[in-house]
């Protein structure tokens, strides 16, 4: 298996060698050399997702390698956020209109070294791979919003990489002190970096004699606060979320997609990975803290992208409300929240990743995302009206949809620690219906109206009539036909998803709960922290 991973994280680089070998002059070559090698990529996660033996969750991990050979791990954590972000990379490649992108072949050879990093984050079992990952996604990222984005691009972009910068900067520390604390409290003259063996081993290190207890609670509080608040700005966990905006707004279409799909849920994956196994005692005695800022986050996202007419706009706001939602879950401290809150984080990058491909088409042939510049175009583009109501249904939870079943789970999770939290998200899962459908009544209802169009790259003005005419083609339609597809799939038979996850998300209950974790029952007294 170790091979096979290694191979999906080195084929997305090497078609962006082959990217900016041979596609440079030739952008529709570029873009089918890219879509090639991202749909090699998908099967590939696919078939890896298939043949997962959940069993293999629970296995010991022991390496001596400090960078190289780079160490692998697929278990029901990352194994759908694999396959999440290899669906998203190949709507994104496809979703992009090749002519309308300068230096087309730079744009897909970055968009490609980010799935990359993605890929690689996701999979390691190495913290040294894990950070030189996360940095290339980050910095992938920063030339692609200030490269290919929008008028303000470039202070969207410094500031998206600055406070970035900040988060990883400050969880890279609470992880360099961890492989400290673990070279002298096990008195081994080797360092280990193996994530898996560090989260096994320093619990047992940590009660094995009292010098070491001693140590580990004077340093546990400041590795707690290091590691939680770095991933807490890369969530982004409110109020620490003010770098999304202007980053998704400035953002080109995939880079837009890559961001609030995927790479935001490194925050998660982290807390999840390191966070709750490591300090099980500190994640139940300090919930709150979590708690109360997602539950704010919830209302207050939706509350934004009430007042939005821009649709990239709506669409950042809202992710900061679904980013929340799904902190509500992994605090939940119990099986079914915190497998909710996994398939939450599939389900938004699904969902929303359809919304933003047609929020694409139709600047494509309006060259505006203002929601009040249309009206009625269900009568004209039954396609376009038909794949938005999927995304939309997903996104207000509607049954047999990937949504319905992940607001369900971590409602169910949240609401056995706390009814509160659950009432919280319902009320916002409430006002996101009103938003949508409100849009989706102005945008697809009414008589049929088309937005004036004085764009510059459009001439002449026939031209223009031409090009806007059409529903979503064959390539549109490819881009967001896999999305649909995994939303519905999981709405009907979520099973396949949950099959993956249990076993390793119940592994992580059972140290919060284990009597060794001294885990402080979440009630209303610490959660008024």
């Amino acid at each position: 298996m170790s091979d096979i991973v290694s191979s999906l994280v080195l084929l997305p680089l090497a078609g962006a060698i082959t990217v900016l070998v041979g596609g440079r002059a030739r952008p529709r070559a570029a873009q089918g050399i890219a879509t090639g090698f991202t749909v090699a990529a998908l099967a590939a996660t696919i078939w890896i997702a298939v043949t997962h033996d959940p069993l293999a969750d629970v296995a010991p991990s022991h390496s001596e390698a400090i960078f190289y050979p780079p160490t692998w791990h697929i278990d029901g954590i990352n194994v759908w956020l694999l396959v999440l972000t290899a669906l998203l990379t190949y709507a994104g490649v496809l979703i992009t209109v090749a002519r309308s992108q300068p230096r087309i072949d730079l744009y897909l050879a970055c968009l490609l070294i980010l799935e990359a990093g993605l890929l690689g984050v996701f999979a390691t079992d190495n913290l040294l791979w894990l950070f030189f990952c996360w940095e290339v996604t980050r910095v992938a990222l920063f030339f692609l919003i200030g490269g290919w984005g929008e008028t303000d691009r470039r202070p969207a972009a410094i500031k998206f990489f600055l406070f970035t910068l900040v988060g990883s900067g400050l969880t890279f520390a609470g992880c360099g002190l961890l492989v400290l604390s673990h070279h002298w409290m096990s008195g081994s003259a080797e360092f280990t970096l193996n994530l898996r063996q560090l989260v096994a081993e320093l619990p047992q290190l940590a009660a094995a004699s009292s010098a070491n207890a001693q140590y580990w609670a004077g340093i546990e509080p400041w590795l707690f606060t290091a590691i939680g608040l770095g991933f807490a700005i890369q969530v982004p966990l409110f109020p620490l979320h003010i770098w999304l905006q202007d980053a998704a707004v400035e953002a080109p279409t995939a880079g837009l997609l890559m961001l609030c799909g995927v790479w935001i849920k490194i925050g998660l994956y982290g807390w999840l990975r390191l966070l709750l196994p490591l300090f099980p005692g500190l994640c139940g005695d300090l919930a709150g803290y979590f708690l109360w800022p997602a539950a704010i986050g919830t209302i207050y996202g939706v509350m934004l992208a009430l007042v939005q007419d821009d649709l990239k706009r709506l669409t950042a706001n809202l992710t900061v409300s679904y980013a929340s939602f799904s902190v509500l879950g992994l605090f939940s401290s119990n099986v079914i929240g915190i497998n909710g809150s996994l398939l939450a984080l599939c389900s938004h990058g699904l969902s929303l990743g359809i919304v933003i491909c047609v929020t694409s088409a139709l600047f494509t042939r309006y060259r505006t995302r203002e929601a009040e510049a249309f009206s009625g175009l269900a009568s004209r583009y039954p396609r376009l009206a038909g794949v938005t109501f999927v995304g939309v249904a997903s996104l207000i939870a509607l049954p047999l949809t990937s949504g319905f079943v992940a607001t369900a789970t971590v409602s169910m999770g949240v609401a056995r620690i706390h009814p509160g939290f659950a009432i919280t998200a319902l009320m916002a899962l409430v006002l996101c219906t009103w938003c949508f459908l409100r849009v989706m009544q102005r945008v697809f209802g009414g008589t049929f109206r088309e937005p004036v169009i004085d764009h510059p790259s459009w001439t002449p003005q026939e031209t223009i009539t031409q090009a806007i005419r059409g529903d979503l083609n064959l390539r549109e339609m490819a881009a967001v036909l896999p999305l649909i597809l995994a939303v519905l799939c999981i709405g009907v038979a979520p099973q396949l998803f949950f099959s993956r996850t249990e076993t390793a998300v119940s592994q992580i209950v059972a140290q919060q709960q284990s009597p060794s974790a001294a885990v402080v029952r979440i009630d209303d007294r610490n959660l008024d922290r």
